[in-house]
């Protein structure tokens, strides 16, 4: 079988995660993150939109990990992506990390706000 080995050009892919922490471009954050392109910053849950900060605006898709098990986010923290045009898909953290690195090994200019596990 011929591997290939994935190339993520302008994004930044999630390397690991484990108790409390995501090791992103050899580097550990403790607690949650918010992580598009080249951004990394701390998330601290569903009050927190201090990543609105950030342009956002040609995001494709926000891939939500609600920690250890799949929960809903607050509606008025999903209508926000709603209505900024952003497809929103909400997993167990482990779930988010993985279906983010599969979606920007295709260049698709997804984010992710991740809660620790």
């Amino acid at each position: 079988m011929l591997l290939n080995e994935i190339s993520f050009q302008d994004f930044i892919p999630i390397q690991g995660y484990g108790q409390n922490n995501f090791k992103i471009n050899n580097k550990y954050y403790e607690g949650g993150i918010f992580i598009f392109t080249n951004i990394i910053c701390e998330w601290s849950g569903f009050n927190d939109f201090s990543f609105s900060k950030f342009d956002i605006s040609d995001m494709d898709i926000m891939f939500i990990g609600m920690g250890v098990r799949n929960k809903k986010p607050i509606n008025i923290f999903k209508d926000f992506f709603i209505k900024n045009n952003i497809i929103v898909e909400c997993f167990s953290t482990p779930t988010a990390c993985r279906a983010y690195n599969v979606t920007i090994s295709s260049q698709r200019k997804a984010g992710a706000l991740l809660m620790p596990i």
